[in-house]
């Protein structure tokens, strides 16, 4: 199980690959990927999809080859990948990426804080040592479980078409690398962090097939909200719809 601290005093925490929602934790938590798919009190259930990958099994035969191909020219092109310690480093490229994609507020240098310790975040770079992707990571110690919990990239806008290829080939050797890095430090289970099943979205599903060119395994999980936290969220949109 992994807590994941929010930023506010009154708001809930959210607690990933708990077997299920349970009061010793509190009532005021929200549940991510949760192993039972069954109904909870105080909880709406939504199901959640994600793709997992056996780290114990020879998982590079199931990497497809144009995967492959694209990993080894990352390679030959000298890209490397590196644990980052810098919260700083990560917050400023993950927050141009993250205003660009979903037009969405920064994480804080305090969030990153408070919940580093169940945190990895890893980095590609090409040879001049400029950083194009990274990829942060929550861990589960017990079950021996890594999350993808957020990648960020390079803002493309900024680049043109081979600049575009190049960062697309050191995110594809930034998780083949991770993968290896996880094992080798005993973790036997890569999450890649969720899968839009049954998605008519084209971009859903062009992310869909990027991490399906990985192989792994598609399982069925659980998300639970709080219902508390949802009625709590619904009074204080209706209260700023009175003062206005």
């Amino acid at each position: 199980m992994i807590l994941y601290r929010g930023i506010h005093k009154y708001i809930g925490n959210s607690i990933y690959y708990a077997s299920q929602p349970k009061l010793k934790f509190g009532l005021f938590n929200n549940y991510i990927m949760c192993k039972s798919l069954d109904s909870c009190l105080f909880y709406k259930r939504r199901s959640k999809y994600t793709k997992v990958i056996n780290l114990l099994e020879d998982y590079v035969q199931n990497i497809k080859k144009n995967t492959m191909y694209e990993y080894r020219r990352a390679k030959k092109e000298e890209c490397y990948s590196s644990v980052i310690s810098d919260l700083g480093l990560y917050r400023s490229f993950f927050g141009k990426f993250n205003l660009e994609k979903r037009n969405q507020e920064n994480i804080t240098l305090y969030e990153l804080e408070i919940n580093k310790e169940n945190m990895i975040i890893r980095g590609a770079y090409n040879k001049e040592n400029e950083l194009l992707v990274t990829h942060c990571y929550l861990i589960d110690k017990e079950l021996r479980t890594v999350i993808l919990h957020t990648s960020s990239s390079i803002i493309y806008s900024d680049i043109d078409s081979h600049k575009r290829d190049e960062v697309g080939r050191a995110n594809r050797m930034l998780h083949i690398d991770d993968m290896v890095y996880f094992k080798s430090n005993g973790f036997i289970c890569y999450d890649m962090g969720g899968y839009a099943y049954n998605s008519s979205d084209r971009q859903l599903i062009g992310i869909n097939n990027f991490k399906d060119s990985f192989g792994g395994e598609l399982i069925e999980m659980s998300n639970y909200d709080n219902w508390l936290l949802i009625f709590a969220i619904r009074v204080k949109e209706m209260i700023k719809k009175v003062l206005k």
